[in-house]
């Protein structure tokens, strides 16, 4: 098992929270498991970490992890 930190704007996150988003895409760069644990941190609408005010973050389980991105259409770009 392997922790993930990663960026999700408050938009995301809240929908997240309030558990009206309930699974997330992300490119496959960091060799992903079914297992893994996600740190989505929030970040400001231009990507940037907030300041010296403590972000709000979240931690959810990786439950699955697509075989191939062209099974939904997404390119390697």
């Amino acid at each position: 098992m392997s922790a993930h930190t990663l960026k999700i704007r408050s938009h995301g996150l809240d929908r997240i929270i309030d558990e009206t988003k309930t699974f997330e895409l992300r490119k496959h760069d960091r060799d992903y498991q079914a297992g893994d644990v996600l740190v989505l941190t929030e970040v400001d609408e231009r990507g940037y970490w907030y300041g010296d005010t403590p972000a709000r973050s979240v931690r959810v389980d990786v439950l699955h992890v697509l075989d191939g991105r062209h099974a939904l259409g997404i390119d390697d770009d």
